[in-house]
């Protein structure tokens, strides 16, 4: 699924449904996204991670498995020297990851969830973010048009790399189509887009997510390789105890 690269990364990739209605609160909306972000019972991808760092491209493979909307288990599985390496979100919110090549395990916090993860551009946070509304609150800045465009902010600003996003999503199917990161002044610093949207299991799904960091004129794209859903996928995947499993 941190050289910086989601929303939350499968956040990205996890199916929106529902419609919407252009007069909802920024919390209405939030919750509302976060709701239909989670249809699946579970669901389980292999996502490709090319990074563009001047004329050199940088590839990785993630798996990603998620368990309704709060566990999350990332694994990159190439390059090998790489395989292993893991980040897991368990059910209260908690972020670890783990080093195969130390063989240790670590709770990420703070502004650490913004560090970018093995080589990639995307963050810890990125990757592991399943949802806005316990982190951000939200105004609806323009309901003109099929885009809902939404200004969030972090509830606890310390723990964010970047507290204030602008968050553009569809006004009938709460698809989030772009998200922003904006630095104290307002000016974007990183801008994550959601293309190649496909039906997986009756639900609009984004197949492709373009990450541009603006700051370091870098260029990041993910691509959903393969995806499968309900699968019934064991307690073990996201256990602590069994990330160097």
């Amino acid at each position: 699924m941190t050289v910086r690269c989601f929303l939350a990364f499968v956040l990205f990739f996890l199916p929106i449904s529902a419609f919407a209605e252009p007069s909802k609160s920024g919390t209405e909306w939030l919750d509302a996204i976060d709701r239909a972000n989670s249809p699946f019972q579970d669901a389980q991808l292999e996502v490709r991670v090319e990074v563009q760092k001047g004329n050199t491209q940088v590839e990785r493979t993630l798996e990603i498995w998620q368990r309704g909307s709060t566990e999350r288990r990332v694994r990159m599985s190439a390059p090998a020297r790489l395989a292993g390496v893991s980040l897991l979100v368990v059910e209260d919110g908690s972020l670890y990851s783990y080093l195969p090549a130390y063989r240790r395990t670590r709770k990420v916090v703070g502004e650490q969830r913004g560090d970018a993860f093995m080589g990639t551009d995307f963050s810890f946070d990125d990757l592991s973010r399943t949802g806005f509304a316990d982190e951000f609150t939200a105004q609806v800045e323009n309901t003109e048009g099929p885009l809902i465009t939404l200004i969030l902010k972090a509830i606890e600003p310390n723990k964010h790399r970047y507290p204030t996003h602008r968050l553009r999503v569809e006004a009938d199917s709460h698809l989030p189509r772009s998200i922003e990161h904006l630095d104290p002044s307002g000016s974007v610093q990183r801008r994550v887009q959601l293309n190649d949207v496909r039906e997986v299991a009756g639900h609009p799904f984004a197949h492709q997510i373009q990450l541009d960091d603006l700051e370091r004129s870098r260029q990041c794209t993910a691509t959903i390789e393969s995806i499968q859903v309900n699968q019934n996928l064991p307690d073990r995947l996201f256990q602590v105890g069994q990330l160097g499993r």
